[in-house]
């Protein structure tokens, strides 16, 4: 009777440390980026920006890695720190928000989004959201700049959706559960054959 009462306290342990683990949020978050702007040439920004999963503020430290592409009168692709590095990454003020739903940045407040491979204003390929700062422009907007050649701007008020959360397959804390409790049962079988 004890091997059996051991062996049930084991399996429940293992059940509260399975069904713990399965309602964990994954770490990080992934959001997907699709801009354009179009004023006076077109182009766009699409790709990637990977968070460590903080919501509410971010700064450039809460961002782990990033894969954009510029295009405009040529391409060029923007990538961070786990992808290849070969562009500087900047987010600073307080402006940039991070909730369930995307990131979104306050063109009332103070603050910057920057992502560029070259350093400099307005040199290379970037992607520059902008409040009050005036790194890529003098009025608050969003300014997709293309290989030195093409830049667009669109000017912003207010709090604006600039990304858009990635949804994963995650599954249930039952199915794991269920799962589970099968493979306990099949070694619960196993081990009586032996005996």
């Amino acid at each position: 009777m004890s091997s059996i009462f051991r062996f049930m306290s084991a399996a429940g342990a293992l059940l509260v440390l399975l069904g713990a683990a399965g309602t964990r949020a994954e770490a990080n978050a992934i959001y997907t980026v699709d801009r354009l702007v179009a004023s006076p040439f077109f182009a766009t920004v699409t790709g990637e920006l990977v968070t460590d999963g903080t919501l509410g503020p971010l700064t450039s430290v809460n961002f782990i890695d990033w894969s954009l592409t510029i295009e405009g009168f040529g391409t060029d692709t923007l990538l961070g720190d786990l992808s290849g590095v070969n562009s500087l990454f900047v987010a600073a003020g307080d402006t940039l928000t991070a909730t369930p739903e995307g990131l979104f940045f306050d063109f009332d407040g103070v603050g910057l989004l920057w992502v560029t491979n070259s350093g400099l204003p307005k040199v290379g390929s970037y992607w520059c959201v902008e409040s009050a700062i005036g790194i890529c422009n003098t009025s608050n907007g969003e300014t997709i700049g293309s290989k030195s050649v093409a830049e667009g701007f669109r000017g912003w008020a207010g709090v604006q959706k600039i990304a858009t959360v990635k949804t994963t397959a995650v599954p249930e804390p039952a199915s794991v559960l269920l799962l589970a409790a099968g493979t306990l049962g099949f070694l619960v079988r196993a081990r009586k054959r032996r005996s």
